[in-house]
């Protein structure tokens, strides 16, 4: 970042030099309590402000955000993976074969009802495998057991909520408001009624693009003018 803005500002003919944000020279002091054993050192070097207030603090930022991210993502690994490879499946004990699928029963039971039966899965699992080829998808897997008459109805409840289960991170991404995007701090006098018809301006962007002014003025003329008995 430091080489970047350099470069930057030698092309545009501005000193690449950082300035003390905080406009004093000399450091404040801060109160040191009776059971602190050493002094805090203060930051004065600007350099080293702008690495500890904003380069770490940014750095920080993204590692949690890329932690939060991936979250969803993991737990999904950890209940659906098995069904993403049947070649691996099919090395599977049947003890541990059993138990994801118990895991799977417990996951999609919400008090006394329950989507499928683990035991039972198990046992549709063991079979299925044993029919189809090692490369299939879990679309194919799904394909394949509904077009045979759908005789494993618990492997085909699961399947069609894994594939059909989001697994993209909304709480990642960071909302844009439309208002907060109009009504900035140089738009703070603003009032309800032209905030809302710049918010609705700005959310139908493609429809208010196709208008004209002559067709607004001529629709607003229709609507003023006064009827001639």
């Amino acid at each position: 970042m430091i080489i970047d803005s350099t470069a930057l500002a030698t092309e545009m003919g501005v000193e690449s030099l950082f300035e003390n944000s905080r406009g004093r020279i000399k450091p404040r002091r801060t109160r040191k309590h009776f059971d602190y054993e050493h002094n805090d050192e203060p930051v004065i070097d600007p350099k080293q402000q702008f690495k500890i207030h904003f380069y770490y603090f940014t750095l920080d930022v993204a590692i949690n955000s890329v932690n939060d991210r991936f979250e969803q993502l993991k737990k999904h690994n950890n209940n659906f993976s098995f069904l993403y490879n049947m070649k691996k499946l099919k090395n599977l004990t049947h003890e541990e074969l059993l138990k994801h699928c118990k895991d799977l029963q417990i996951l999609l039971t919400d008090g006394d009802l329950t989507d499928i039966n683990g035991i039972e899965m198990a046992h549709e699992l063991k079979s299925v495998s044993a029919m189809v080829d090692d490369n299939l998808t879990p679309y194919e897997l799904l394909t394949f057991v509904i077009n045979a008459g759908d005789f494993a109805p618990n492997l085909s409840i699961v399947l069609r909520i894994l594939l059909t289960l989001p697994v993209s991170v909304a709480t990642g991404e960071r909302s844009f408001s439309k208002l907060k995007l109009t009504k900035t701090y140089l738009c703070s006098t603003m009032k309800n009624e032209r905030l809302c018809g710049l918010v609705m301006i700005s959310i139908e962007h493609e429809i208010g693009q196709e208008l004209t002014e002559k067709k607004l003025v001529d629709d607003f003329a229709k609507l003023k003018a006064r009827k001639h008995l």
